[in-house]
């Protein structure tokens, strides 16, 4: 009956260390976790925002060209009789 009664004790103390350090540590790290999610903000707030922006508008603006590529041997094909029939 004792050796129960002191294998109860033992796990007990056991789930309320674990318990208490868990806490404990979570407790330590939480201004560390703050942190990082004030900095990652900040990452994404100012620059990863507005490098996305700076990609899209360059997307715009090469697109056009982008579209003409297909057309890209006839374009080179009447640039190169154009020079020919110019001497």
């Amino acid at each position: 009956m004792e050796l129960i009664a002191v294998m109860m004790i033992v796990l007990m103390s056991l789930l309320f260390i674990k318990v208490f350090v868990h806490i404990g540590v979570f407790v330590v790290t939480l201004p560390f976790k703050i942190l990082m999610l004030f900095i990652s903000t900040l990452l994404v707030l100012f620059i990863l925002i507005p490098l996305g922006v700076i990609a899209g508008l360059t997307a715009v603006l090469v697109a056009p060209f982008a579209l003409m590529i297909p057309l890209l041997p006839l374009v080179l094909i009447i640039i190169g009789i154009v020079l020919l029939l110019k001497d």
